[in-house]
């Protein structure tokens, strides 16, 4: 009893050593370290068999073939366990990338946590819809979010077409999970982080989503369904994930999300030190996104390529050239001339440039040497809606109506989905075409009713007075259309600035012209 007490102590010793040492090695180390302990396992059981055969091998403390016994259960079961430990280590790495101990042991935990068995359990009662290569499991009360889900997929489709060069091989399904609400998605995901508003994971190719009236769950949804396209597209190209940053993937996913449904918010860049050379693992991302906004420097840096290469699909191009290269940096440099130090810089710049432009003419009122950044700007970041934004309130400033009209439908192209992009529309066409603002004014409010944090009622006093203002003007009654215009101009505005952007600032000068 004694020695199987020792053999089970030694055997439970040795697996918490393997364990605890795959925790903090690399997938390149932990393939060596394989290599090593089969060795090590291997000699231990010839020379268990070598002790059975012969009865004892005194040098190695083997003094009958009950010891011999135990040292080939020994080695045996050890080299199991260091077979199985050695697996899941790199197919964890495989999938995420390098990962910290702490990360691995969050992720074990996380993936215990949406066990199937659990999850099943969890959905039984759920209805469920297969729509081509996606099952939708969800709870009866989120089905309006399920269709416009659906709804938006055609479009995501073109999308995806536009970015990886045509329709990602989509041979393994997509199961999404549309739960009651967050209190049931932190049942099945206990260690999400901090506003959290959906999750992916590759090993089920499994998409876990919830209602609620203050996220934009169809925005969720295409940033987490291309998650599972970069997963599929890198296992068609056959590009390992862990050469990639997760900065990348996030940018892009990012970077979809503004295209086809906007942001639930306006990202608010501050002074910060990270760069995106800083962003490569699945630790660094993390860390940063503790304390900043690291979606948004993502989505920037992916919207500055796209920029730079004048097509979406510039993108996929870099995964492509990397097949070719060693690293993401070296095939980032050949495809685009430049290097990632160059984008941090652009980064920076951009930023530094749009504010020396602002106040260059809201503060200093040099018009002149403003239009002449902006155009510089422009030159550069053709496709930066915050760029084209300000430049077109700089022209309503100066009563360039056209201008400023041409400046604001390029915001417009540019963010289809951003309500404000056609409420600030709408004011200007108030001078030029009111039926256009009324136009402008109902797309803002059917947009701002799907946008979780989007002031409805505002935008709707906004569509109604605009409208009234129009139907004045039809009727031939100009002075008092006039009259209801500028109250409503001088009134309202001020109770709406903030809501988009702290450089939002309506002028109201030019209606009394």
């Amino acid at each position: 009893m004694k020695k199987i007490m020792l053999f089970c102590l030694s055997l439970l010793i040795t697996i918490m050593i393997i364990g605890g040492t795959y925790l903090f090695v690399t997938i390149t180390s932990g393939a060596l370290l394989f290599i090593a302990g089969s060795l090590v396992f291997l000699m231990l059981f010839f020379i268990a068999v070598i002790g059975l055969i012969k009865g004892k091998i005194p040098r190695f403390k083997l003094y009958n073939r009950w010891s011999s016994v135990r040292l080939l259960l020994y080695s045996s079961l050890s080299a199991l366990v260091l077979l199985v430990i050695w697996s899941v280590s790199a197919f964890i790495q495989t999938e995420y990338g390098p990962m910290t101990a702490s990360e691995k042991i969050e992720l074990l935990s996380t993936v215990n946590g949406l066990s199937e068995d659990k999850v099943q359990a969890f959905i039984q009662e759920y209805p469920k819809l297969e729509y081509e290569h996606i099952t939708f499991t969800y709870h009866p009360e989120s089905e309006n979010e399920l269709q416009d889900m659906l709804h938006i997929l055609p479009s995501l489709l073109e999308l995806e077409k536009e970015i990886y060069g045509g329709e990602v091989d989509k041979a393994e399904r997509l199961n999404v999970l549309l739960l009651q609400n967050e209190a049931d998605y932190l049942k099945l995901n206990p260690y999400s982080i901090e506003q959290e508003s959906g999750s992916y994971y590759p090993l089920f190719k499994r998409m876990v989503l919830f209602k609620d009236d203050n996220i934009d769950s169809v925005g969720t949804f295409v940033h987490e369904y291309h998650h599972y396209l970069f997963d599929l597209y890198l296992s068609e190209v056959e590009i390992e994930k862990d050469t990639l940053p997760v900065w990348y993937n996030e940018g892009i996913s990012e970077y979809m999300r503004k295209q086809l449904v906007g942001t639930p918010y306006l990202y608010e860049m501050e002074e910060s030190d990270v760069l995106l050379t800083n962003l490569h693992t699945n630790g660094q991302w993390r860390s940063a996104y503790e304390n900043e906004n690291v979606y948004h420097l993502a989505l920037k840096g992916v919207e500055v390529i796209v920029n730079h290469q004048s097509e979406a699909g510039a993108l996929s191009d870099i995964l492509l050239k990397l097949k070719d290269e060693e690293t993401f940096e070296e095939a980032y440099t050949k495809q685009t001339g430049l290097d990632l130090n160059d984008l941090n810089e652009m980064l920076v710049s951009s930023n530094e440039e749009v504010d020396q432009a602002w106040v260059t003419w809201d503060t200093e009122g040099d018009y002149e040497s403003a239009e002449q950044l902006y155009q510089n700007l422009l030159k550069k970041h053709p496709h930066d809606s915050l760029v084209w934004h300000q430049y077109a309130m700089m022209l309503e400033e100066q009563n360039k109506w056209d201008e400023a009209l041409y400046a604001r439908q390029k915001v417009i192209d540019i963010e289809p989905q951003g309500a404000s992009s056609y409420l600030n529309t709408s004011y200007l066409l108030v001078v030029i075409d009111s039926e256009a603002a009324v136009d402008m004014a109902v797309k803002a409010w059917e947009l701002t009713q799907a946008d979780p944090f989007g002031n409805v009622i505002f935008v709707q006093q906004w569509m109604e007075e605009v409208t009234h203002f129009h139907t004045l003007k039809a009727e031939g009654r100009s002075e008092e259309a006039k009259k209801h215009i500028l109250v409503c101009l001088i009134v309202s505005p001020y109770l709406f600035v903030n809501h988009f952007t702290k450089k939002l600032r309506l002028t109201h000068h030019y209606f009394s012209q």
